[in-house]
């Protein structure tokens, strides 16, 4: 304003996505320029601040507390800026009670902005999709499906996008993935908390099929679990080659059936096969495809 007081934007938590949104719930994405001067500090960024140890309380440093958004900002698909989440709002109101210049509890606001779309309905989707557990893509069993296809149109540090995937039963899965990039693709399979539970990268490469991955882990039923398939070549973000077939196996131990106390052992494949889309696109692709089998049943989902 023209007394140099400020103006601040309503923002909505919305439950259903996780974000914080401006006007209404469904409205643009509030995001956070953490890697940039702003209104909070013109002369500072927020990473700056906390990584000359500028955002502290006592002996509390919020550096390590926000060092997963800077990533984010680093990685995403809008340059320098990220979604806020309920985790992300809290540290910024740190950040503003503790680093900023007015006594306002919107101080943290200043750190912020979204973009407007004008013209149509549909708002910014989430740049930052992918890059973490709570903004995970999902990786749904079946053959084709076409929400398993994921476009690799930037370098991501560390690699790749992440798919969560939810096991209706437990059993030893398979995931596997495939390119014709010139050293292929990696994989890992991560928990909720990042933890690498499973690699397929490096020695684990089966030297005479370096272009696919194959792991294979047991997974519990209902347990969130986050595969992970990256290029080797750190900056490769495209590919010209066309998908390849699905071959899918699964088995169930003889003698057992889905009816007993313990379930039966069983392994689906869910492939990632990554891809160019077409001439026009200057992105990869990378498709899930699975089938389950039990003893006494074959289903295709």
């Amino acid at each position: 304003n023209e007394d140099g007081s400020f103006a601040y934007a309503e923002v909505v938590y919305n439950s259903a996505d996780g974000y914080y949104h401006v006007g209404s719930k469904n409205g643009p994405l509030l995001l956070a320029d953490l890697m940039g001067y702003t209104l909070f500090n013109e002369e500072e960024s927020v990473y700056q601040l906390a990584y000359d140890g500028k955002i502290k309380e006592g002996t509390k440093n919020y550096y390590d507390d926000l060092l997963p958004y800077f990533t984010c900002c680093s990685n995403s698909a809008l340059n320098g800026v990220t979604s806020v989440n309920k985790e992300l709002a809290d540290l910024l109101k740190k950040v503003g009670k503790i680093a900023g210049f007015d006594e306002d509890e919107n101080e943290w606001l200043k750190i912020c902005k979204y973009y407007q779309n004008y013209g149509t309905s549909k708002q910014l989707e989430d740049p930052i999709k992918g890059l973490m557990p709570f903004s995970a893509y999902t990786a749904t069993l079946g053959t084709g499906v076409r929400s398993n296809y994921f476009y690799y149109d930037r370098v991501i540090m560390p690699r790749g996008l992440l798919a969560e995937f939810i096991p209706s039963r437990s059993g030893v899965y398979r995931i596997t993935s495939h390119n014709e990039s010139q050293q292929g693709v990696n994989g890992w399979i991560f928990d909720e908390d990042r933890k690498e539970l499973l690699a397929y990268e490096l020695d684990e490469r089966m030297y005479n099929d370096d272009k696919n991955v194959s792991m294979v882990f047991y997974m519990e039923a209902g347990k969130k679990y986050y595969i992970d398939i990256a290029f080797w070549v750190t900056f490769t973000t495209t590919s010209n080659t066309s998908l390849l077939p699905i071959n899918c196996s699964a088995f169930a131990r003889r003698g057992t059936s889905p009816m007993t106390a313990t379930p039966p052992a069983m392994r689906c494949t869910i492939l990632f096969t990554a891809a160019s889309t077409s001439s026009s696109r200057t992105a990869s692709t990378t498709r899930i495809s699975a089938r389950m089998r039990t003893a006494n049943r074959n289903t295709a989902v």
